[in-house]
Formats: C-alpha cells, structure tokens, sequence
C-alpha cells in the first residue's frame, strides 16, 4: 500500500472518498501537469498515473453501524497517511469531499506540524445540518473550493480564502460528444435506475426501485452501476424481483440519461446530472432505521429540499421520496404519473435548462489548479 520510498520532492496530496471525489480530483490533476502527486485515490485518478497510497475503497461505508464498526480501521488509515504526509512534506494536501474523515485528518496535520497548504475542495453541506462546522473547516483549512455559488456565500463575511469553481459534471456534459453505443435502446420506452455508487446502496435502493419501474406499462428498464464488479449483483437482485434489464456500464451513463423517459435515482450527485442532461426524473432514498432516526432527532436534518437541483432552484424540480416515511407505493405511484405525463416531463426539462444555465462558461479544473498554483 505504501509507495512513499518511490517519491522525491512530492508536491500534491490528494484524499478522495468517493466516486465524485475522485472525479472532481482528475479533473484537477489534468490541469496540475508537472506536479508530482499522491494519494488515497479511485479509478479515475489511477488512469493518470497517480501515486496510491491506499485506495479510496477503503474509505466507502454508507450507514451509522458499518462507520462505527470501521473505527479501528478508519483511524489506523489516517495515522499512515499522517505519517506518509509528514515524511514526504507535500507543499499541499488536497482533501475532497468526505468531510468527517477529511477534517479530522486535517485537524490533526495542523497539531503536528504541517506546515503546506490544506485545502478543501467541495463545502461540506453545513446549510443542512452541523452548522457550527463552518468554524472548523475556517480553523483547519487554508482554502477552500466550493461547488456551488450559494456555498461561497456562507463564507462572505469569513476570513477563509474561498473560491467558487463550479461543478466538474456540468462542464463534462456541455461538452460530451454525441455517443453511439445505445442506438439499440433510441426507440425503447426506457426507465433508468440510478441506485448509488455503492454496494450497500445497490442491495437497500435497487429492489425497490425495481418494483417501482415494473409497473410502468412497456417499460425497458435499464441500471446503471458505477463499477462492472456491480453487475452480478444487479443481476441477481433483478432476477429476484422477477425483472428483466438491461445493465449500463459508467461510461455509458450520461448517454442512457439523454434517452431515458423517466429516471428514479438516489440523492446525491447523480440529481444534478440528471438535470443537467434535461432526464424526468423521482429522487429517492431508503435509509436504514438506525439511520433515519439519527439524521432526524440527533442532527434535526429538516429541509425544504434535498436534491441538489432543488435546492440550486429554490423549487421543486425533482419529486423527493424518502422511503422510511412515504411508503414503496408513494414511489411507484409517482414514477407511473410521470412516466404517463408528457406535461409534467416537459416541466422538469424546463426547469433543468435553469440548472444548466448557474454553471455556464465554467471550469472547475482549471479554476481550481489556478488556485492551487497561486497558493502553493
């Protein structure tokens, strides 16, 4: 895992702990050439010949009791990756998303000793839940890169150095060539799933939204996994629910928005680029009890919105349905109308072209290794 005695003069490191993150994470390096970069990393920071020193797997856990069953784990993780950090003394440490973890890391680089830039990149969502984080994240960090121009005003009265950069997946789909590898699919009356990027996402999210699409009449319905190692799971979860699909890999996925009908997906990212490709779509979440009771009388999690274009448009592009509270019939009940409703389908594109236009002429990359330059 350790490949520190390969390094000399390290400039960048870089932590990810999810699949966006990772992403957004690329899109930096792309723009960074020259410098000598490591660290915890997924797929697409390997394809550009980024320095592992552990892999961003390591850190995917969704839900109260595996985090808590993990600890020992976690916090063996980040005294090697301190002690790496320490030895190789980057002139930055990159911390993207992952805010529990990436803070604590942070926190505890400023107690011994670290004397490089910190940075973080994607605001945690303080305008939710946890408000009194935003003294934290001014405490351990010495900028930080936001996402979204509502975030960067959270920020206008801070000493903080913080810049807005945009959202990467906006600037991939403006720019996204026309695909072909889904002609086969152009005349069907397709019904995406978009479950989440993680295992344990896939085996709560995935059965339900099954049923859900079933009951629309002719519909193909088609899953999008964000790993092919997914693709024997999906499977047998759909051949339980007694469905038939058809499964769409990563680098397909934004094709299979284009031509969706109606999509039902998991919050999360995923809802900003289903509007960003103009998709129908039902947001959805099953939380697991433990977990639903935490995020409601502990954290007192209780806003007007939750997905992401809902909450950039103040409005309701996006029907939300929290499964825990709503009930499976809420969602194949809302699914089926949509799928029925040219009217309400045309809506939502409207809409979208609304979300489409907040992140127009930007490049968070670019903007973000500028910063990173000028810091560094």
């Amino acid at each position: 895992m350790d490949r520190s005695s390969t390094l000399k003069s390290l400039d960048l490191f870089i932590c990810c702990g999810e699949l966006s993150g990772d992403q957004i994470g690329a899109d930096i390096v792309k723009n960074l050439q020259g410098l000598k970069t490591a660290g915890v990393i997924g797929p697409e920071l390997r394809s550009l010949n980024v320095t592992e020193v552990a892999p961003m797997e390591s850190l995917q856990m969704m839900g109260f009791f595996p985090v808590l069953f993990s600890i020992f784990t976690l916090l063996k993780l980040q005294r090697h990756l301190i002690s790496f950090i320490l030895k190789e003394n980057p002139k930055a440490v990159v911390l993207i998303d992952f805010s529990g973890f990436n803070t604590l890391l942070a926190k505890k680089l400023k107690k011994t000793g670290y004397k490089g830039k910190i940075i973080k990149v994607v605001c945690p969502q303080i305008w939710a839940w946890r408000k009194h984080r935003k003294k934290e994240i001014e405490k351990y960090y010495d900028a930080l890169f936001t996402l979204f121009p509502f975030e960067k005003e959270l920020f206008k009265d801070s000493p903080l150095h913080t810049v807005y950069i945009g959202h990467p997946s906006a600037k991939k789909i403006a720019h996204l060539p026309p695909s072909k590898t889904l002609t086969h699919l152009e005349e069907k009356k397709i019904i995406s799933l978009f479950p989440g990027s993680r295992k344990k996402d896939i085996l709560i999210n995935l059965p339900p939204q099954l049923r859900s699409a079933a009951h629309v009449p002719q519909a193909h319905i088609c899953v999008s996994v964000s790993f092919e190692s997914y693709v024997p799971l999906v499977h047998s979860l759909a051949k339980k629910a007694g469905v038939e699909i058809t499964i769409i890999l990563p680098k397909d996925r934004f094709e299979l928005m284009r031509l969706t009908k109606v999509a039902i997906a998991k919050f999360g990212t995923i809802s900003l680029e289903l509007a960003l490709c103009k998709t129908p779509t039902i947001m959805m979440i099953q939380l697991d009890w433990i977990s639903a009771k935490i995020l409601k009388y502990i954290f007192r999690l209780s806003l007007p919105f939750y997905a992401l274009p809902n909450i950039l448009l103040k409005k309701p592009l996006f029907q939300e349905i929290i499964l825990n509270i709503s009930g499976e019939s809420s969602l194949s009940s809302a699914v089926v109308d949509l799928a029925l409703s040219t009217k309400k389908q045309n809506l939502q594109k409207t809409l979208s072209e609304s979300v489409i236009k907040i992140f127009e002429g930007l490049d968070p990359g670019e903007k973000a290794a500028e910063e990173i330059l000028t810091l560094i």
